[in-house]
């Protein structure tokens, strides 16, 4: 996910305009003004998958580690299914 981030980050402002830089220029903003909310926008979307990310793994790691950082012995549990037949 993060990986998919940076790569279209490569791409800001060589491909894409987004609605907000378009919606500023014909507003009467100067462009390098436009530009810097683009740049803004870009990095706060970028920090908020990482930040989301991080707290993704965090919470998984709680749930699924014990405190020596095994992985928990519910995990490895194969039981077979039952289904009741009419």
């Amino acid at each position: 996910m993060v990986g998919a981030t940076v790569n279209g980050m490569m791409t800001v402002g060589v491909v894409q305009l987004p609605g907000m830089m378009t919606g500023q220029i014909p507003a009467g903003a100067s462009p390098l003004t436009a530009i810097r909310y683009h740049i803004v926008v870009v990095f706060l979307l970028a920090e908020a998958t990482a930040l989301g990310s991080l707290l993704f793994v965090r919470l998984a790691v709680g749930r699924h580690l014990t405190p020596a950082h095994q992985l928990r012995p519910y995990l490895f549990r194969c039981e077979p299914l039952h289904i009741d037949a009419p």
